[in-house]
């Protein structure tokens, strides 16, 4: 799941800053410069861009869709890997649980969930010999919990018991993975795209300076794509309205001046 969602963002990232700087190393040695002067229009050099942007864009629709899918049901995915680690006893060995900060023990002959938490001199250990969270990943139903402490030395048992504030920042998927999917593709498509066409017309000094440009669309699209992909049709193209305009509004932040562009067929 995670592996999923460090991946939508890389791809979603990737291919508006390797356009940016592209088009950076172009002005830099006067490639652009030249092709202006043959009389090609600054939109037909960015749609160069869009070759690459659509490989890039195939392969984020496949992830988001993916991705959609798990953060549908938040909690399902966890308990996929809490059951993953309920075979401890005939493994032979205990099974961590990274994410979720717990081990699975065999402890007579039964598999518990254990961690710890607290400082270490005062430390807090509780298990569970089952752990289920709610489909929203808001709480957990734990049985048979044993918790026990050192200072002062405590110990409690209970046959149920539900823990909450696990991942109050969670929030189940809203529409359809089909939707977010094709809001992701088209968002990193038109942000390569205009992105190209804001450097070809607006070039930048440094390549730290295309870096900003061409992160710009991704981080506005990510800001509040999961708030306005909540709302209908409108909503998406809000958001791809932002991947699109970002470029052109940190040029203007960053000062850059305007090309001063040849007319076709100039030398």
């Amino acid at each position: 799941m995670l592996l999923l969602a460090s991946l939508e963002v890389a791809l979603l990232v990737a291919a508006p800053v390797g356009v940016a700087i592209e088009v950076w190393r172009l002005n830099v040695d006067h490639s652009i410069r030249t092709l202006l002067a043959c009389g090609m229009p600054p939109r037909r050099i960015a749609a160069h861009a869009a070759g690459a942007a659509l490989l890039v864009a195939c392969c984020l629709a496949a992830t988001s869709g993916c991705w959609h899918a798990h953060m549908a049901d938040p909690g399902g995915s966890a308990n996929q890997m809490l059951r993953a680690g309920r075979d401890v006893c005939r493994a032979g060995q205990p099974h961590n649980v990274p994410v979720l900060g717990l081990t699975w023990i065999c402890l007579d002959g039964r598999a518990r969930a254990v961690s710890v938490f607290g400082s270490p001199d005062a430390p807090v250990v509780w298990s569970a010999a089952d752990l289920r969270f709610s489909s929203d990943l808001s709480a957990a139903l734990l049985a048979d919990v044993q918790v026990t402490t050192k200072t002062p030395r405590l110990r409690v048992t209970v046959d149920r018991a539900t823990a909450s504030g696990f991942a109050p920042g969670v929030r189940p998927g809203s529409g359809a993975a089909s939707t977010r999917a094709l809001v992701f593709a088209v968002a990193v498509l038109v942000s390569s795209v205009l992105c190209a066409w804001v450097l070809v017309r607006n070039p930048v000094r440094s390549q730290l300076a295309a870096f900003g440009v061409g992160v710009a669309g991704p981080a506005a699209f990510l800001l509040l794509a999961d708030h306005l992909l909540a709302l209908p049709w409108t909503g998406a193209l809000c958001a791809t309205s932002l991947a699109s305009m970002a470029p052109w509004a940190a040029c203007k932040v960053l000062r850059v001046r305007w090309l001063s562009r040849p007319r076709a067929g100039a030398t």
